[in-house]
């Protein structure tokens, strides 16, 4: 359920936020709204669940975006896999520490869309600079998403206890 219900945020969100970015006249940096969405899955997300949500957010994001298709796709799907792995030794408590995280994490997916982009002749690459600008920017859309995030783990966790078990 979880995937879906952040799928549905992304889904809402992306294009509102790319209807107000132009009003803010960012030339240089962006929001990786979609981010935040995707580390959080990948933290507290079982494999499968996650995999399928992050898939169809970097979708979203490709579909939005106007670059040729699979860009940000892969680059969702190599950030997912990338958290997977720091999953058993990272655990978001606080907004703080998932700020930093999805900071972090932006960083890589960052750098990683900007090698992929160098590698297309479709696609104009962006700018290391711009990739450190956009982090930050991440960074706080992670600590303001914190609060809806922490509340879906919760009903999430206390459906699980309420759950019958079949033994």
């Amino acid at each position: 359920m979880k995937p879906f219900l952040l799928t549905a945020i992304a889904f809402v969100a992306l294009p509102a936020l790319s209807g107000l970015l132009p009003e803010l006249n960012l030339t240089t940096a962006r929001l990786d709204l979609h981010l935040p969405l995707i580390v959080f899955l990948a933290l507290t997300g079982t494999g499968i669940e996650g995999a399928f949500g992050a898939f169809a957010i970097g979708y979203l994001v490709d579909v939005h975006s106007g670059h040729p298709m699979g860009l940000f796709l892969s680059a969702s799907m190599f950030t997912y896999v990338l958290a997977r792995l720091f999953a058993p030794v990272v655990e978001p408590r606080s907004r703080w520490s998932f700020a930093v995280l999805a900071l972090l994490f932006d960083l890589a997916y960052g750098f990683f869309t900007l090698a992929l982009a160098a590698m297309s002749p479709l696609t104009a690459s962006g700018s290391a600079s711009s990739v450190l600008l956009t982090a930050p920017l991440t960074a706080l859309a992670a600590w303001l998403l914190w609060p809806l995030l922490a509340l879906i783990e919760r009903r999430k966790k206390r459906g699980e206890r309420g759950a019958l078990t079949l033994r």
